[in-house]
């Protein structure tokens, strides 16, 4: 089976992303920061996030590879270091994706062991559309960004699957203070 990664990006969702949305509620995104979804795939959560009055942009190396990549306050990286079968190629795009985040980066990756899996790849799974999937469990996945980013302190964020990593001690202690569960 060849691999075909561009069609990780299925144009499946009518609404924002879940953990996006979450970020939204919890106030740890709002419109007056600027925000660059890196790896947009077909620019839905980009779209979405426009129509709500934010300023943001995408890019992606199959659907929106003429896009730029730009510093933002917040850089989303969606269900897309999962999906990259050559695990430095994963590292260079966490790195990468880090380095253009100014206050901080949310990572999220499918934790779905129902995904139907054709065969093993490389640290992962061919799927039956022919695209790579890396199914991370949780310490695997935090494991990853430690290694992947030195020095910075992952948050675990909307069950497991998915991180806030802040640039600043201000924004570490703010996305702390938002995740703390309330009544404590």
């Amino acid at each position: 089976m060849q691999l075909n990664p561009g069609r990780s990006a299925r144009a499946q969702w009518r609404k924002l992303s879940a953990p996006i949305e979450r970020l939204i509620e919890l106030g740890l995104l709002d419109p007056s920061q600027g925000v660059f979804d890196y790896g947009c795939g077909q620019g839905l959560d980009v779209q979405f996030l426009r129509e709500r009055g934010f300023e943001v942009m995408g890019w992606d190396p199959y659907w929106c590879a003429d896009g730029e990549l730009v510093e933002a306050n917040v850089v989303l990286v969606n269900f897309v270091v999962d999906c990259i079968g050559d695990p430095g190629e994963r590292a260079e795009a966490l790195q990468q994706a880090w380095g253009l985040a100014r206050d901080y980066l949310m990572v999220t990756v499918r934790r779905d062991r129902a995904l139907i899996r054709v065969c093993p790849y490389s640290d992962g799974w061919l799927t039956r559309w022919g695209t790579f999937q890396r199914l991370f469990t949780q310490g695997e996945f935090y494991h990853f960004l430690r290694q992947t980013l030195p020095g910075t302190s992952p948050i675990e964020f909307d069950r497991g699957g998915c991180a806030i990593i802040p640039k600043t001690e201000d924004w570490l202690e703010r996305i702390s203070n938002r995740l703390q569960p309330q009544g404590r």
